[in-house]
């Protein structure tokens, strides 16, 4: 990464990929670790990616199962990384499909799913956009 990436600090400009509200709320992750760091956030953000891809997988597997305790605790471990990542939108649609599996309610889950996926891919792809703006790749 170049040293000026490094030290830029995360403006509003560079929340906004593609126009409207974004997916990630950047201003929160500054909040939880005290100001802007473009390097500490993207650390952040990849740590999001990979362990969310695995929670995902275990969302996926316990739907297909039926396990709803199974589902109950992927969902909501997936929904405070969302929270930490300030991924909001994805963070609500997991505490509805949460819900959902801990009132025993599979189909409502597997309706919840999609729009998690829908949410999720989102947030993914607003990550890999704003990494490349900071230099990090995808």
């Amino acid at each position: 990464m170049p040293d000026d990436a490094k030290e830029s600090p995360i403006t509003p400009a560079s929340n906004s990929l593609g126009g409207g509200v974004p997916p990630v709320d950047l201003a929160h992750i500054e909040e939880l670790i005290g100001g802007p760091d473009p390097a500490f956030v993207a650390e952040i953000m990849g740590v999001f990616v990979v362990s969310y891809t695995d929670l995902s997988a275990r969302i996926q597997t316990a739907l297909a199962s039926g396990d709803a305790e199974a589902l109950r605790e992927a969902a909501h471990a997936a929904k405070g990384a969302a929270a930490n990542a300030g991924a909001f939108a994805l963070r609500n649609a997991l505490l509805d499909l949460e819900v959902a599996a801990r009132d025993g309610d599979l189909d409502l889950a597997a309706l919840r799913s999609t729009l998690v996926d829908q949410q999720a891919a989102l947030v993914l792809a607003w990550i890999a956009a704003w990494r490349k703006t900071q230099g990090q790749g995808a």
